[in-house]
């Protein structure tokens, strides 16, 4: 009897051993992750000790920081608490995401400021625009500013009650009719058609920020028939030349950024598979900007059939109505998401890319 309780209280102290060592044989053997899928961040890397003493302070910082991001069984301990959070408790794991009613997400930051902009910013902003109009003009290219609505703007019913008196049309309203009086036809705003055309369909994800592709579509609609009496070959094209189906997906942003992208999915209108009005080829097209881990290179589109030279689309909202530009207007399309740099001795390569001919 003696011995086989001796047996079971080294078995224990075994199994008590095991566990303490198993964060540290983690850290000696373990994979070491760069980029959180769950957390949507980039952990902490082993500091470096080449400056000795001078830095231990530093060290010793880095030293925590690292050993936290990379405990054994973080990510999946961060995952079940966001699980429980939002399925069990309905609250939302991340400060940056609002819950809405019917499944629907919110960006917190664009349901926690709908303040009035000053004059001075309207001016800064119209001031910012004009200059970038001059110069585009100066060059032979005609420059349009789209305000595309933030979803908090069009689906306000859905935010959560103690938003929902708070008025996120004002700032877009007081913009466009700013810069419109100073400069008639710099801004088109397409937030009346987008509210109007919402109680056709849903026209924004529930689980991300932006528009879906039907919303995408509406908006290049309404962009080519306001620009249609200056450019006569701006036609948009009907519906049907789109493959718009509605698909099931997850993996979303404001779903990702609670770590939860695997498990809330949605039905909606996601990027077509077809389209019949053009067989488009992609060109190739140095980037000019240095990417991370998560690329919004520029793109380019050739479409020989078409009339149209060039359109480039700067930043609009992902590459959604990108998308549908690209391979139905013009002769050469092209996308851009950050700003051209201007060159430097040191940056070469601060230049537009080149496309089309």
């Amino acid at each position: 009897m003696l011995s086989f309780k001796r047996a079971v209280d080294k078995l224990v102290s075994a199994l008590f051993m095991i566990i303490l060592l198993l964060p540290a044989s983690y850290y000696i053997l373990g994979k070491r992750e760069v980029f959180s899928t769950t957390e949507q961040r980039t952990l902490a890397a082993w500091p470096r000790f080449d400056e000795g003493l001078r830095n231990l302070v530093n060290i010793t910082i880095a030293l925590d920081s690292y050993f936290n991001d990379h405990l054994l069984f973080r990510s999946k301990l961060i995952k079940l608490h966001n699980l429980v959070k939002y399925f069990v408790f309905n609250q939302s794991p991340s400060s940056a995401v609002r819950l809405g009613q019917d499944d629907f997400l919110f960006y917190g930051g664009e349901v926690r400021y709908p303040r009035k902009l000053n004059p001075l910013e309207i001016e800064l902003m119209y001031k910012a625009l004009s200059r970038k109009q001059e110069f585009l003009k100066q060059n032979g290219i005609e420059y349009l500013f789209v305000a595309v609505p933030d979803k908090a703007a069009i689906y306000s019913e859905f935010l959560p009650t103690r938003f929902k008196k708070k008025d996120y049309q004002v700032r877009l309203k007081a913009v466009e009719k700013y810069l419109n009086d100073r400069n008639p036809g710099l801004v088109l705003n397409l937030q009346p058609v987008l509210l109007a055309k919402k109680n056709e369909d849903r026209i924004y994800f529930k689980t991300d920020s932006h528009w879906n592709y039907l919303g995408a579509y509406f908006g290049y609609q309404h962009i080519l028939e306001y620009l249609e009496p200056k450019f006569e070959d701006f036609k948009p094209l009907p519906r049907s030349y789109f493959d718009l189906k509605v698909s099931k997906r997850g993996n979303l942003d404001l779903s990702r950024m609670m770590a939860l992208g695997q498990y809330l999915e949605e039905e909606s209108y996601f990027r077509p598979t077809s389209y019949k009005a053009c067989s488009s080829q992609k060109l190739p097209i140095e980037d000019y900007l240095p990417r991370g881990d998560y690329s919004l290179a520029p793109v380019a589109y050739e479409c020989p059939q078409k009339k149209i030279k060039d359109i480039i689309i700067y930043r609009f909202i992902w590459r959604f109505a990108g998308s549908l530009f690209e391979r139905t207007c013009s002769k050469a399309s092209g996308y851009l998401w950050n700003p051209i740099p201007v060159a430097t001795k040191k940056n070469s390569r601060g230049r537009a890319p080149q496309f089309g001919s």
